[in-house]
């Protein structure tokens, strides 16, 4: 009885054994196993493949170990399985599972190549699935298993490389490979999200081999049950199709997305659930709120956020900025002046930043980072406190300005200032003619304008109001002896349009 009961065990271990064409879990305690292939790019530390006790099942799995480049290559590191026979298969896929060693993002990037000629030429390969640190696991220190439809190979013969590409990123670790025809039809996996847009956001997820139908999607407020509560946006693709757009989100929140397939039989059920954030509006350089239109008159109660604010592909950060600051947090804002000394600032204490950096650029193409080259930069606002400011004369132009909360992971409120006077003074004057003299000024600053001047403010350069005064008449003059010596902001209004000036005490 006892042999019976083992050598029907046996059945069943080779039976499962044989639906498979590839299955390896690395407890032959060597990296690559008989038949593989593991290279590298030449750029780098001699950093290669191996084994690893950080194992999703067993003993062992494989993993690549991050590298810094010597020549400002990335670092590319393969490790290619020993030729797979898909004659008379349907429906492959590849399934494993992985995970990485760290949380913050060093900007690696995982690939599944493919090859039908070559195991060891790169050329060979087609690159048929791309994960970055950010798509690749929910939580970065868990197996998650993986599945890539590889049914466009179906009755080949293929190699299959697993390639690491960082430049001092983070590590791999793969386990239970598993290639065969795929026996049912599954919800999907490697849900992603890219491109938010300030309502709306790309969404992607791995394709099904088995799929008949499309495939279903719902974002939903975080936590909330796709078969209970109420979508904030949902939608059915086509046969085939794996993106599509959500729309009416709020910034700077948490949402759940979740997919399933359609088959033969009906949908599945829903996928895990992939948790992401939206940034703030501005969150890349392209989504930059406009200062322009709010010149000389400073936002108040913390008008600004970087909440959830991501890093862009090849995002700079400000020369002044501290060695341990990061672009981890930065939002943007952009203006046109027509020419002039401008001001850009955070002094204000109605957000609840209390330490920023800031960073000015000029870029001829929003979307390509690398077209960026740095104006000026500012981390404190020496002998005052640990906001920042930017005074610069610059030419007429658009400009980008980058603000981030001191510190990896920081995230506040802030206000900020944008003073132009050359700006608004040309389309003021061409409107209600307003002069002023003299300036530099000691005592007594002479408003003079076609109209009443209704009323005249003064700011310091914190932004902070130190006087006001009625007039309602065209021609005045603003008392500023009282005042300390040093530059102030005067806004004049007159027939309900204001007009801010930069005027020098002495």
């Amino acid at each position: 009885m006892k042999k019976i009961t083992l050598l029907f065990i046996l059945l069943i271990a080779f039976n499962w054994q044989s639906s498979a064409q590839l299955t390896e879990g690395f407890e032959g305690g060597v990296v690559p196993p008989t038949g593989w292939a593991s290279f590298e790019n030449g750029f780098g530390a001699a950093q290669v493949w191996q084994i690893s006790t950080t194992a999703n099942s067993g003993s062992n799995s494989a993993y690549i170990r991050y590298d810094a480049t010597d020549a400002g290559q990335p670092k590319e590191d393969w490790l290619v399985t020993s030729a797979i026979d898909l004659t008379g298969v349907s429906a492959t896929e590849l399934s494993f599972y992985t995970r990485q060693a760290y949380s913050p993002v060093y900007n690696s990037v995982y690939q599944i190549r493919v090859s039908t000629n070559s195991q060891t030429t790169p050329g060979d390969f087609t690159t048929v699935q791309t994960w970055t640190e950010a798509t690749l696991n929910t939580t970065y220190n868990v197996y998650e298993e993986k599945v890539v439809n590889l049914s466009a190979y179906d009755g080949m013969t293929i190699y299959i490389a697993f390639v690491h590409t960082n430049d001092d990123g983070d590590n791999w670790y793969i386990d239970d490979i598993n290639v065969a025809a795929s026996s049912t039809c599954n919800a999907p996996g490697s849900l992603s999200t890219t491109n938010f847009t300030g309502s709306a956001i790309d969404l992607s997820w791995g394709s099904v081999a088995l799929e008949v139908g499309g495939y279903d999607w719902a974002v939903m407020n975080d936590g909330e049950d796709p078969d209970v509560d109420t979508p904030v946006d949902s939608g059915t693709t086509a046969t085939g199709i794996t993106t599509d757009t959500a729309s009416g989100l709020s910034p700077s929140t948490n949402y759940d997305l979740y997919v399933r397939t359609n088959c033969s039989g009906g949908p599945t059920a829903w996928s895990a659930t992939y948790n992401f954030a939206t940034g703030p509006v501005n969150d890349s350089a392209c989504s930059a709120i406009d200062l322009t239109s709010m010149v000389g008159t400073p936002s108040t109660g913390g008008t600004y956020n970087n909440f959830l604010a991501t890093t862009e592909t090849n995002e700079p950060s400000g020369a002044c900025w501290s060695f341990s600051q990061s672009t981890d947090q930065s939002v943007w804002f952009k203006f046109t002046t027509a020419g002039a000394e401008v001001t850009l600032t955070t002094n204000y204490s109605d957000g609840t930043a209390t330490d920023t950096v800031m960073a000015l650029y000029s870029a001829s193409d929003c979307g390509d980072m690398t077209t960026f080259t740095e104006i000026a930069c500012n981390d404190d606002v020496d002998g005052s406190n640990y906001l920042s400011e930017i005074v610069t004369t610059l030419a007429a132009g658009t400009y980008y300005l980058q603000v981030d909360t001191w510190g990896t992971g920081d995230e506040d409120t802030f206000d900020i200032g944008y003073f132009d006077p050359s700006l608004s003074n040309q389309s003021f004057e061409e409107e209600v003619a307003l002069s002023y003299f003299p300036n530099p000024v000691k005592n007594k600053l002479t408003l003079k304008a076609q109209q009443n001047i209704q009323n005249v403010s003064v700011f310091n350069m914190l932004g902070q109001e130190v006087m006001r005064t009625e007039m309602n008449v065209q021609r005045g003059e603003l008392d500023m002896s009282s005042l300390q010596s040093g530059p102030y902001f005067v806004k004049v209004r007159i027939n309900d349009t204001v007009e801010t000036l930069k005027i020098l005490k002495k």
